[in-house]
């Protein structure tokens, strides 16, 4: 016996002629009469010895009544100025943590702007609800009053230095690609991140460059506004 599976306007789903699949598909969350958006930004060059801890991205959601639906973060890191052979450690990693209590936003950086068709994916929606976005230009950011969780939801581990055989000596090793990358991605299933009032998400690096060395930090974030999840 047949049975029809029916939308709720009475439209009957289809199958594929040969596999007898049925036909689907793939839909973005539901943003009701808000927005979905993305962004796209690089730090400046950071400076030699950043410190261990050193916030260089926060994302700081601070609407009372909706939600931010996060379903994907990357970052991206570049060296520019080879490291000295100061430590063997991944001094080049960086963790993506959630802060569950916002009480003061970070400063300094760039702060991304908020207002008109920035990040956008459709020019009648609205302008995003996020109250402070922000990127390290040359230095780390300061303030920020955020309890983090005890654990990163994403993290790269990479090593930029070596002993040199025959000196015995700690040699710079670049990277064989254009970077070491720090990724979240919703797929197959898996649930978001859904961010509420001063909730937020902060990359950091994990431990203290040498004393020198420099590079860059692509930041990308997809993510939509709801009012319910």
């Amino acid at each position: 016996m047949a049975i029809q599976v029916q939308g709720n306007s009475g439209t009957v789903a289809e199958v594929e002629s040969g596999t007898r699949a049925v036909r689907t598909t793939p839909r973005p969350v539901d943003i009701g009469t808000l927005g979905a958006y993305r962004f796209s930004v690089v730090t400046g060059t950071l400076a030699a010895a950043l410190a261990a801890g050193a916030v260089v991205f926060s994302a700081r959601w601070t609407d009372a009544t909706r939600l931010a639906v996060i379903t994907r973060l990357k970052g991206r890191f570049m060296p520019l100025t080879p490291f000295t052979a100061a430590t063997l450690s991944d001094h080049t990693s960086i963790d993506a943590f959630i802060g569950r209590s916002f009480s003061g936003s970070h400063t300094g950086g760039t702060a991304l702007t908020l207002t008109g068709n920035s990040f956008k994916m459709r020019t009648s929606m609205g302008s995003t609800l996020f109250g402070d976005l922000r990127i390290a230009t040359t230095a780390a950011l300061g303030g920020g009053t955020v309890t983090l969780d005890p654990h990163p939801f994403a993290a790269t581990l990479r090593k930029g230095n070596r002993v040199n055989p025959a000196s015995a000596a700690e040699e710079v090793i670049q990277p064989s690609d254009d970077g070491l990358n720090v990724e979240f991605t919703v797929g197959d299933g898996a649930y978001p991140i859904v961010l509420a009032a001063n909730e937020g998400i902060v990359l950091r690096n994990r431990t203290v460059w040498p004393a020198a060395g420099t590079g860059i930090l692509l930041v990308e974030m997809n993510w939509s506004e709801v009012a319910a999840y």
